[in-house]
């Protein structure tokens, strides 16, 4: 028996429940004729993409699947956008002002700029207001996309070392 699971068969089985939804499917005939689709079932159970109704052990232990239903997770799964889960899973990282200025901050005193050059800027900042803070920070991102091929290595570097 193959370990790896067959995607194809996945994928047909949670589109075909995927149109019964929100109704259950009758699996048993086809998971008794077809171990392998009762493998597949199994394994998208596992990972919440479908939920199966089964009965008692069958002689080698194994559960007899009767009936599946696609989750509302096994729907966005196989949507071309993500579904709702792609909407409702979008992260938004706030920075208050504060951070942004400590941030810009930071990086200017590390410059290799003369010292009264990085004391102007300091201040500057310092006494910037929201909306100023807003637009600079704007304009700071436009020069970092400007620059993207030029930061690539750097950015690679940075995620390589966020994977360890």
């Amino acid at each position: 028996m193959d370990a790896t699971p067959d995607r194809k068969l996945q994928r047909e089985l949670l589109e075909s429940l995927a149109t019964a939804y929100p109704s259950k499917v009758y699996v048993k005939k086809d998971c008794e004729a077809n171990p392998e689709a009762r493998r597949a079932l199994a394994y998208l159970s596992e990972h919440g993409l479908v939920t199966l109704t089964a009965a008692p052990l069958m002689d080698d232990g194994s559960l007899l699947i009767q009936d599946a239903k696609i989750t509302a997770k096994g729907i966005d799964f196989i949507a071309d956008d993500g579904g709702l889960s792609a909407i409702l899973g979008v992260v938004t990282i706030r920075l208050d002002a504060d951070t942004i200025r400590q941030l810009i901050e930071s990086r200017i005193a590390a410059s290799s700029l003369p010292a009264k050059e990085k004391k102007r800027l300091v201040d500057q900042l310092r006494t910037m207001r929201d909306h100023g803070l807003k637009h600079l920070v704007n304009k700071l991102l436009d020069v970092a996309i400007e620059k993207f091929p030029e930061l690539y290595p750097q950015l690679q570097l940075f995620i390589d070392q966020m994977k360890s």
